[in-house]
């Protein structure tokens, strides 16, 4: 008789695999567009913008006209980042009392004085890349004291009085560096004046 297949024979076609799934090809690595970074004068920047957004104090050295005669100074304020500047200045003079004089027997007898005035300063820098110049107005309070030296014994005055000082500076700072120099221009409103002043001014950038 004719045998059937046994029971677990090997007979059976054998079951077909499923296809291996497509491997996707490899993501291209795609470069980060390179970061744009804001350079400022005197912090590592590459001189393009002069202007120094942080905080700043300066002296000042000079001389000025009519009777203020040798001048020195200090000055601080900061520059916003709409370029509006804000801050203020002391100034002190070893004023000569030229036109506050004293006639006697013996003739004219020499005056010595002094002048300081003080106040807040409001302006706006325009940055040229190299240097930063700024056009200010200051308003505040001036004190005058002069002294007349007669045969009977010295004669002094002193006043008080409203002034106000417009006037230009020139920044420049060196790269690198929180340091910075400059000149400094201005008009102020003294008695018989205005007197005109000139000064070569040195300071700091520091906080931010």
């Amino acid at each position: 008789p004719q045998g059937g297949p046994t029971e677990g024979g090997g007979g059976a076609a054998p079951a077909h695999g499923s296809a291996p799934a497509l491997s996707s090809a490899p993501a291209r690595a795609q470069k980060a567009p390179p970061a744009v970074t804001e350079s400022r004068s005197g912090e590592g920047g590459d001189g393009d913008s002069a202007l120094d957004t942080r905080w700043q104090v300066a002296g000042m050295l000079g001389l000025s006209t009519d009777y203020l005669n040798f001048g020195l100074g200090v000055r601080g304020g900061k520059t916003l980042d709409s370029h509006i500047y804000i801050g203020g200045s002391l100034v002190y003079h070893f004023a000569s009392g030229a036109g506050y004089y004293a006639s006697g027997p013996y003739g004219a007898y020499g005056t010595s004085g002094a002048a300081v005035y003080l106040g807040p300063e409001g302006g706006y820098d325009f940055d040229l890349h190299v240097v930063v110049l700024r056009a200010y107005l200051g308003l505040g309070a001036a004190f005058f004291n002069y002294s007349v030296n007669t045969p009977s014994g010295t004669l002094s005055s002193s006043s008080a009085q409203f002034v106000v000082w417009p006037g230009a500076s020139v920044i420049w700072s060196p790269p690198d560096t929180p340091f910075f120099v400059g000149g400094d221009l201005r008009l102020v409103s003294v008695p018989d004046g205005p007197a005109v002043g000139f000064f070569a001014m040195g300071g700091i950038h520091f906080g931010s």
